[in-house]
């Protein structure tokens, strides 16, 4: 496929710190003549705040609801001129949903090039003092309990620093769903990254409830934990000895009970897997 002279251009924006645009990013925005944004109305009000004028540009409204037809829209715009994309805050594919056009950028010929600078999933990675390699990132934690719920089980099955964003609304429950699932493992809330009100709570699974309640629940939250070798990594050992025990008298629920205590797993996971 013959390559367009043309780029999709990501740009990166502050997540809270304006003094996060990077000189770059202020010279992309002013030389751009098409802009796509996931909120139009929150782009403008950023580029207010930075001093930077949108007089004559093309501002565009791009988003997860956004139909294959604007994709092609834009699309089109590529074939005559560069398309820029500027996240609200942080990056662009991370925080915004500009992946799709990413892949149909790239399946139309066109290069993509990316405007670095802070994102909240690095920042958070960062500051949270748990080993940085290997992390994952999730995203927003789906709203429906039984999705939530698979997603921590495979975060357990999973050794590194897992990391996702929670809603304000729903930060709280989730903590107190994580102290469940990983009671033993650290786990990092960070709060209002790169901004004046910055907090970043460190603790142990099981302290997690108490020390939320003491954390301003306004913002943007971040959150990290540590998953340590799974359970399926070991389970021959652990049946093993599990096994022993038992046949020298110890009943399967108590067992089971003492081994998720080791493990930080829930008690019903580690009584299925000794039951096999």
């Amino acid at each position: 496929m013959e390559k367009s002279p043309h780029s999709l251009i990501l740009i990166n924006t502050p997540i809270g710190n304006l003094t996060d645009l990077t000189p770059r990013v202020r010279a992309s925005i002013e030389q751009a003549q098409i802009i796509a944004a996931e909120d139009t109305r929150s782009f403008r009000k950023l580029m207010d705040l930075c001093d930077i004028s949108l007089s004559g540009k093309k501002i565009v409204s791009f988003h997860d609801a956004s139909s294959e037809q604007d994709c092609e829209r834009l699309c089109d715009e590529l074939k005559i001129q560069d398309v820029y994309y500027a996240s609200e805050a942080g990056s662009p594919v991370l925080s915004d949903p500009a992946f799709t056009l990413v892949r149909h950028a790239l399946s139309r010929g066109h290069e993509v090039k990316s405007v670095s600078g802070i994102s909240a999933v690095t920042n958070a990675l960062e500051v949270s003092g748990l080993p940085a390699q290997p992390f994952s990132f999730y995203g927003f934690l789906p709203r429906e309990n039984n999705k939530k719920t698979k997603l921590f089980e495979t975060m357990q099955s999973r050794e590194g620093t897992h990391i996702f964003f929670e809603g304000v609304s729903r930060v709280e429950r989730t903590c107190l769903e994580l102290a469940e699932m990983f009671s033993e493992n650290k786990i990092v809330v960070a709060r209002e990254l790169s901004k004046k009100f910055e907090q970043v709570l460190r603790v142990k699974g099981s302290d997690l409830p108490a020390e939320i309640k003491k954390m301003t629940m306004k913002g943007e939250f971040v959150i990290c934990l540590h998953s340590k070798e799974s359970i399926e990594k070991n389970s021959s050992k652990i049946k093993d000895l599990a096994k022993k025990v038992m046949d020298s008298g110890g009943k399967p629920k108590d067992v089971s009970k003492l081994v998720a205590e080791i493990l930080g797993e829930r008690t019903s996971n580690i009584y299925d897997k000794l039951r096999k």
